[in-house]
């Protein structure tokens, strides 16, 4: 298998890349996380003695690039590369992509700046929905909107808030420490699909036990 790009877009999704990146370092994978976006949301989680340096830095085994721009990496030195291109839509190198995530909460400024993106027919694309309220906005609504992304109910994924998700995300920004413990279902099971066209079901699972614990 190639260098595999997976792009994500949107609004926050900085501890989900951590915690995909943790799982794939489980699964033997070479990893690269990388800050495309204008937000520097991913940046904030990454304790950088040179916050403005052009270089590669790991952190806790995971290649982290948070100023080059994708062109001006490596990407075959890595077997996964999981970029955040924050609401650049347009950025150029997002049709490198192999996959591409398009992250949101139920807002619709957000899912509006979400929808201008152009993918290309042979991208796979999913729907991330953040602090999901289950009320009367359904997500027929959302997938209304959306309608010119082509993406299906089936690829996507709802997140409700969970106190403990919240807290683990902020632990990333604010203690530098990527802690997986007490993840909840819908994040682990997000987790577990993203992998699953790539590895067997028990490979994911030893892998997340492994990353949950911190080894």
């Amino acid at each position: 298998m190639g260098s595999k790009i997976i792009g994500f877009v949107g609004i926050e999704k900085y501890e989900i890349m951590h915690y995909l990146s943790r799982v794939l370092r489980q699964l033997g994978q070479t990893v690269l996380l990388t800050d495309q976006s204008t937000e520097r949301a991913l940046a904030c989680s990454v304790p950088a003695p040179f916050p403005n340096s052009r270089e590669i830095m790991d952190y806790d085994g995971v290649d982290v690039a948070l100023n080059a721009g994708l062109e001006e990496l490596p990407l075959s030195d890595y077997q996964y590369i999981l970029a955040d291109f924050g609401f650049q839509v347009r950025h150029p190198m997002l049709g490198r992509c192999d996959a591409v995530y398009l992250v949101s909460d139920q807002q619709l400024h957000n899912i509006r700046g979400l929808s201008a993106i152009q993918l290309e027919n042979h991208q796979r694309r999913y729907l991330i929905l953040k602090e999901y309220y289950a009320g009367r906005f359904s997500p027929a609504c959302l997938f209304e909107e959306m309608k010119p992304l082509m993406i299906n109910e089936e690829n996507s994924y709802a997140l409700q808030i969970e106190e403990r998700d919240y807290e683990n995300c902020l632990n990333c920004q604010y203690e530098d420490q990527i802690s997986m413990k007490r993840l909840s279902r819908p994040v682990k099971r997000l987790l577990y699909e993203i992998l699953l066209s790539d590895f067997s079901a028990g490979q994911i699972d030893r892998a997340l036990r492994l990353a949950e614990r911190g080894r």
